[in-house]
């Protein structure tokens, strides 16, 4: 559990954002699989399309937050490399680039299961038959 947390805080102010994202689209998510269930027996087509637009946004957002995380984390692994002795510089690349890719993982994670609900949602809307 403290690595857990430890690497929370590793990832910074990233971590906060992914995961108040990811948050927000479970809750949709949530909606979202219940319309679905719903759906079987009413026509609520627009509201499923709209759902899954919304939760492969958020997902997809998730995934691009992640890597720009990502991609901010290296160049900042890259620009401290400069002032560090040449003999240590292997090894704060490779912990740097751990470092780095915490929020990329944690964006791969917890984008996933909105991006499959948003999917789903969005299919299902738009194979239900027009009312």
């Amino acid at each position: 559990m403290n690595t857990l947390v430890q690497g929370f805080h590793e990832g910074g102010v990233w971590m906060w954002i992914i995961l108040i994202l990811s948050v927000v689209s479970y809750i949709g998510s949530i909606v979202a699989l219940t319309f679905f269930a719903v759906s079987f027996r009413r026509r609520i087509r627009l509201t499923l399309i709209w759902f899954g637009a919304i939760l492969l946004t958020l997902g997809v957002a998730i995934f691009v937050i992640g890597i720009v995380a990502y991609s901010v984390g290296i160049s900042q692994v890259e620009h401290s490399l400069a002032y560090i002795e040449p003999n240590l510089i292997d090894e704060a690349r490779m912990r740097g680039t751990e470092s780095a890719m915490l929020p990329l993982n944690f964006s791969l994670i917890m984008g996933g299961f909105p991006t499959l609900a948003g999917l789903i949602a969005l299919v299902r809307g738009i194979k239900t038959p027009k009312s």
